[in-house]
């Protein structure tokens, strides 16, 4: 069968755009080499806009509900901002990504999951996908949603401008009793970390903790993050693993997101905020534009 597009990458990026192409009636193909649901290192921060571009039932996935943000700027005394209404809702990658992508299928698209591309071919005519496992899938038209390091910019000429930065992230189970202290409140801690910053978000049974640069550059970036956690007095319990991630960061170069038959979304575009590193909101609502 031909495709009438094929979406490599099953993110917020990559889901939010084949639902929607399907739901138009276009033969929609996603692949991705991961098997949903999967664990995806993230913050998990959805802001009003974010959540403005989700489909309804989002509020099942919610975790916590945030109306106070504290800003830490290293010794000086820290900024508490409160609003009467949630400004950030907390949700884990595993069960949000699988959403989306339940979705996309309910509106038509075929999914892959479990599928790992090897190698993209663009022509006058058609564009053509090969999997590790030796399938072929051929298609009208193809974006990349593959994330940060995708395949798809690196296999046609396109020109992005980005760079890259990277996260460390771990996820700490805390006691009911531990946790209510910060539960309904965001952490963000500027000034110790190179070009980035540190946040504590509250999830269900645990804090989501991490720290960012939007430079590969940055030296040590472990030790930043366990100085980070001792400063707000936060221990990691042996056995935690913390996960690494490469993110997307603005160049200040000018970019090409597209060819003829190709198209770039979400972390695989660069498309992410400039100052917070928020990738689901500029994702969301660029697919919803191609």
């Amino acid at each position: 069968m031909k495709y009438d597009v094929i979406i490599c990458g099953a993110g917020p990026a990559g889901s939010t755009c084949g639902r929607l192409l399907a739901r138009r009636g276009l033969k929609v193909l996603i692949l991705d080499k991961a098997r949903f649901p999967r664990y995806k290192p993230c913050g998990g921060g959805l802001t009003g806009k974010a959540l403005g571009e989700l489909e309804p039932g989002w509020e099942k996935l919610s975790e916590d509900s945030t109306r106070e943000v504290i800003f830490y700027h290293r010794q000086e005394r820290p900024i508490n901002l409160v609003y009467q209404q949630p400004v950030i809702q907390m949700v884990g990658r595993e069960k949000l990504d699988a959403w989306l992508l339940e979705q996309a299928v309910a509106a038509g698209a075929t999914i892959r999951d479990g599928c790992r591309v090897t190698a993209v071919a663009e022509t006058a005519t058609g564009v053509t996908i090969y999997g590790e496992d030796g399938s072929i899938f051929q298609g009208d038209f193809l974006v990349g949603a593959d994330g940060a390091r995708s395949l798809v910019r690196k296999s046609l000429p396109f020109n992005t401008g980005t760079a890259a930065g990277v996260t460390l992230e771990c996820e700490i189970p805390l006691d009911e009793g531990v946790l209510a202290a910060y539960r309904g409140r965001v952490h963000l801690s500027y000034g110790g970390i190179p070009a980035g910053y540190g946040w504590i978000f509250p999830k269900g049974d645990h804090l989501s903790v991490g720290i960012g640069s939007f430079t590969r550059q940055v030296k040590g970036l472990q030790r930043y993050f366990y100085d980070f956690c001792r400063g707000l007095g936060l221990k990691i319990p042996e056995g935690i693993r913390c996960r690494g991630a490469v993110i997307p960061a603005a160049s200040g170069k000018a970019g090409t997101l597209h060819t003829a038959r190709a198209v770039l979304a979400g972390d695989a575009a660069g498309l992410v905020d400039p100052f917070s590193g928020e990738g689901i909101y500029p994702s969301s609502t660029v697919a919803r534009q191609k």
